[in-house]
């Protein structure tokens, strides 16, 4: 999979934070097969913007699909947008603002899960290292996670307009005492221990809104939780989900403080070209594009939108976390867009993402903005 954007901010900062330009988020390489007809693995690499690193190395044993075990380090169960849509099959280039800031990300553990009650439930619980896409135990503690999703329609006939409803929730617990995870929130882009104002392209590439005071660590409990619900009939998508629960930091004198927070959203998009579906899956267009006498066709379009929301409790400027001149505890986001589906293996985003914050954020180099426009196109690869 190779994903390359090309984005343009309202008020950019050439050689700061927000710059226009062309970047390369993500590029993997996937090698997955059997040790034995029920003994899965999977190693995988990815190059982000500027680091190349392991992504996926587990085992899983499926001996039966309702009880299955999984060992390594893989996609954790916490919230839907993360662990049930593969990043290339989202419906806005990046996931919402809560499951872009505070989903489970890949870890090393262990997890129980499967489908059972012929395909209507599905579900995942596993113990995890506890910080956000990290190669190390900083203690020897752990994250329990569980995550189950309801489909009680799924075996209905095909015209039944309730058969790909779904809903159900994730829970994300435990017990914290290592390096922020991430360092800054941002407004589209995954957990990075990047600090802000670091000169990597991730500073470059995304907004932060609140970035975390140097020496600030992740110290005290950690309790997340997410319910959702999707609906896919035909060509249409529906998906939602509220999130809350609190996490815990403390300053670099020892300070702690537990932090709640909470966000939600809601999301469309809608195949307009006769393509149908029954969950969030690669689109084989009806008429791929193709431009030779008697093949002619442009592919399959989806129109989207998005609305999103974050808020973290003031507590994270009273307690010394983070500077209220410089960020904000809250951040709004509106995205629009329109996919083109070239083929089964080639998609093209063009979305206008607008952002809102509840105070001015720096925008580094003495800029501040309560606003920022995005115009995004990402080409996307994946075979």
């Amino acid at each position: 999979m190779v994903q390359v954007d090309g984005k343009v901010f309202s008020d950019p900062v050439p050689g700061g934070i927000a710059s226009d330009g062309i970047y390369n988020p993500r590029s993997r390489f996937y090698l997955e097969g059997n040790l034995s007809k029920p003994i899965q693995y999977e190693f995988s690499f990815q190059q982000t913007y500027d680091s190349v690193g392991l992504l996926d190395a587990y085992l899983n044993f499926n001996y039966d699909p309702a009880f299955q075990v999984r060992i390594g380090r893989y996609k954790t169960p916490f919230t839907y947008e993360w662990y049930r849509i593969h990043i290339w099959d989202l419906l806005a280039p990046e996931r919402s603002l809560f499951a872009t800031n505070y989903e489970g990300q890949r870890r090393f553990g262990a997890m129980i899960w499967g489908t059972a009650a012929e395909n209507r439930v599905e579900y995942a619980v596993g113990t995890f290292n506890t910080q956000r896409n990290g190669y190390q135990p900083f203690h020897n503690l752990q994250d329990m996670m569980a995550f189950v999703n309801l489909k009680p329609f799924y075996n209905e006939d095909r015209g039944f307009a309730l058969r790909d409803l779904q809903f159900g929730g994730s829970v994300n617990a435990g017990y914290e005492n290592q390096p922020t995870a991430p360092t800054a929130l941002r407004t589209n882009n995954a957990p990075t221990a990047a600090a802000f104002g670091d000169s990597g392209a991730v500073n470059f590439a995304s907004l932060p809104f609140l970035a975390f005071t140097p020496g600030v660590t992740e110290h005290g409990s950690r309790a997340l939780w997410e319910v959702h619900s999707a609906w896919y009939y035909g060509g249409l998508t529906l998906l939602g989900a509220y999130e809350g629960g609190s996490e815990s930091y403390a300053t670099a004198t020892g300070s702690r403080s537990r932090i709640p927070l909470s966000g939600w959203f809601a999301q469309a998009g809608y195949l307009i070209t006769g393509e149908t579906i029954r969950d969030r899956t690669l689109v084989d267009p009806i008429h791929p594009f193709d431009l030779r006498p008697g093949r002619v066709g442009f592919g399959a379009f989806e129109p989207t939108a998005r609305y999103s929301e974050m808020t973290l409790d003031q507590r994270v400027f009273t307690e010394g976390l983070a500077d209220p001149k410089l960020w904000t505890n809250q951040a709004r986001l509106v995205d629009v867009g329109v996919n083109w589906y070239i083929n089964k293996f080639v998609k093209i985003y063009f979305d206008w993402e607008h952002a809102m914050f509840a105070t001015p954020v720096t925008t580094g180099k003495g800029g501040v903005t309560q606003s920022n426009d995005l115009f995004w196109i990402r080409s996307q690869l994946y075979f």
